[in-house]
């Protein structure tokens, strides 16, 4: 079986994750931008450089050289840069460029000392071999020794003749740069680390504090499946776990209250038992024995409570059939009246006998769909209840409504006692002269699966029964 995860792991799993990766995206993303940056910064340096440059050169030249001349020579070019070489070291410090002149004889014209520059001999004379028209105009990023370096070149036509082309060249050194690119990413790493430390810890609390009141309603589940039932009384310190404290405090005391039901139950079960087992047994040790000299009235005795036994055993087996669902529901479109009336028919004898009468008011076109013999388990229940209480009149009345039929059953007997209401339709609850305390279960059970409900309270004289089908 494949191990599961804590939950403590689960929250903080991912809380690490998110922690870890958002400042590596935002790192990613950070060292992405500020290389961009300073290259499209290095860039405007090298462009600044060459407004500069070319401005100072073309200043000089109208100052130094005479206006006749169209061809400057080498030495007079080498002397008006000598010339500007104050004004380049400055726009060299400002811009952080090397500037370099050369001409199309791969010469180097400045500077005159290589000591002047910080760029190696060779990367110079690599510089100035790629000097020419196809390189104009164009930024160049080249790798050498190490080292990154963003150039370009440019064409110096004040002092270009037609034997000999003159070109500025422009090296910006990202050296620099990447320098600063790793310090700024020691600090990120840094702060990364730190907040994953930190995050570690709120990490923990945030899981702590989540896992430990999960853990206590488990502890407590574990000890309902025991028999206990002592309610949680510790602080959930959040509204979901209050909401699932509460419920298991509820859970506890349905399940103690049923717990308690089924002892009273089986309680009540058994007594109902042995009082017509005993006295069948004891009439029946008597006659084996020749104590009653009347054996047929003995009988007769031994007769009336095996009825009265198989009475309540019937009970209980309908009881227990209509809780554990096995009663499937056999719906049809039945006439409400018709069964009334057929119900009322059968307790006439005895309504006759004890002068009473069954009264039935219902309209005719009054259908239901439903299981006939769910429903005549309740109503005979009901009608059997109302006959033995009443005084003289049993009243039926039907109220066929839009959504729903209404039968109210009631008597003119003595009613209820207001105690006793809201535990009439428990299993085994008597009541005021109750034979088992089943008949009024059954019918809530019966009423229930019919998708209904079943009420009882005291109206004007006597109790009043009413039953709610509704039509779907």
């Amino acid at each position: 079986m494949k191990k599961q995860k804590t939950l403590n792991q689960k929250i903080r799993l991912p809380y690490l994750m998110m922690i870890v990766i958002m400042p590596l995206l935002v790192f990613i993303v950070f060292n992405f931008a500020l290389r961009s940056y300073f290259y499209r910064n290095t860039l405007n340096d090298l462009k600044q450089s060459f407004t500069t440059v070319q401005v100072l050169v073309r200043e000089e030249v109208a100052t130094r050289l005479p206006q006749t001349t169209t061809q400057p020579t080498l030495e007079q070019v080498r002397s008006t840069l000598t010339s500007l070489n104050h004004a380049i070291r400055l726009a060299k410090r400002t811009q952080n460029t090397e500037i370099l002149f050369t001409n199309s004889n791969e010469k180097l014209i400045f500077p005159k000392d290589f000591s002047e520059t910080d760029l190696s001999e060779d990367l110079i004379a690599d510089l100035v071999s790629k000097a020419g028209p196809q390189s104009l105009n164009v930024t160049q990023k080249i790798d050498y020794d190490g080292r990154t370096y963003l150039v370009a070149y440019s064409e110096l036509k004040v002092l270009s003749s037609r034997a000999s082309q003159n070109y500025l060249i422009l090296v910006a050194p990202l050296i620099q740069n990447d320098s600063m690119l790793r310090q700024i990413n020691l600090i990120l790493i840094g702060i990364i680390l730190v907040a994953v430390a930190i995050g570690s810890l709120v990490a923990n609390k945030v899981s702590g504090d989540i896992t430990k009141p999960i853990r206590a309603a488990a502890l407590h589940a574990t000890e309902i499946s025991k028999g206990k039932y002592d309610l949680i009384s510790s602080d959930p310190k959040s509204k979901e776990m209050s909401v699932l404290y509460n419920s298991l405090n509820d859970m506890s005391s349905v399940i103690q209250q049923s717990e308690q039901a089924r002892i009273y139950y089986f309680q009540n079960l058994s007594h109902d038992l042995r009082t017509p087992l005993m006295s069948i047994q004891g009439y029946a040790e008597g006659i084996s024995s020749g104590v009653f000299e009347d054996t047929a009235q003995a009988a007769a005795i031994i007769a009336s409570e095996s009825i009265r036994l198989k009475l309540l055993v019937d009970q209980l087996l309908t009881l227990s059939r209509l809780e554990s669902g096995a009663q499937k529901l056999h719906l049809e479109k039945v006439d409400i009246k018709e069964l009334l009336d057929q119900y009322a028919q059968r307790v006439q004898g005895i309504t006759k006998q004890q002068n009473k009468m069954v009264t039935l008011n219902c309209p005719d076109d009054c259908y239901l769909l439903l299981d006939e013999e769910l429903f005549e388990k309740a109503i005979t229940n009901l009608l059997s209840n109302a006959v033995k209480y009443a005084q003289k009149i049993i009243v039926i009345d039907v109220t066929n409504r839009d959504t729903s039929v209404v039968i109210q059953i009631q008597d003119d007997g003595p009613g209820l006692n207001p105690e006793t209401i809201p535990h009439l339709f428990d299993r085994f609850y008597k009541g005021d002269q109750g034979n088992f305390g089943l008949g009024l279960a059954i019918v809530a059970t019966a009423v229930q699966l019919l998708g209904g409900r079943v009420t009882a309270e005291n109206h004007k004289k006597g109790a009043l029964f009413t039953v709610t089908l509704n039509r779907t």
